[in-house]
């Protein structure tokens, strides 16, 4: 009889600790599914979506650039604070620059102007967006340049232009 209360404890705590250890086991499996959900929504994504550059011109002064491009594939973009535009250009003052440009209407910042069809503010499938890039120093004469755009979802596209 004195054997049987200490049996009971011990057995009630292995139960505690194998319930204890299977939902953690659990949790972790569940955890680690939705990541990997996660991922191949990710995957799919970028899989139907693709981003082609048109066109790339400079102004007369050379002090902004316009990138236009359009969504060939099947995916909507948006979230343009987290885009990337990057330029590598000659400057008027024979140096060479690689600068990154955030979202914002200031000098080296960049605006976007989308030919809207059906919902504003969202580059839809089909649909071109041009951006403008206001660089200082402006772009040299008879440089050879490249600009590269890259959406939130790692897809991208480069230009190679002249001023």
């Amino acid at each position: 009889m004195e054997t049987v209360i200490p049996a009971i404890i011990v057995t009630a705590l292995l139960l505690l600790a194998a319930f204890t250890i299977a939902d953690r086991f659990l949790s972790t499996q569940e955890a680690v599914s939705e990541a990997w959900r996660a991922m191949e929504k990710r995957a799919t994504d970028r899989k139907q979506s693709d981003l082609s550059s048109v066109d790339v011109t400079t102004t007369i002064l050379g002090d902004a650039v316009e990138i236009t491009a359009q969504n060939s594939g099947d995916t909507k973009f948006a979230d343009f604070d987290r885009w990337d535009v990057i330029l590598q250009y000659t400057g008027s003052d024979g140096y060479r620059y690689a600068e990154w440009y955030p979202l914002g209407a200031g000098q080296n910042e960049w605006v976007k102007v989308i030919a809207d069809v059906t919902e504003p503010g969202i580059l839809n499938p089909g649909e071109t967006m041009t951006i403008e890039v206001s660089v200082s120093p402006a772009v040299g004469n008879s440089s050879t340049n490249i600009a590269t755009v890259s959406a939130p979802n790692g897809i991208c596209t480069t230009a190679v232009f002249t001023h």
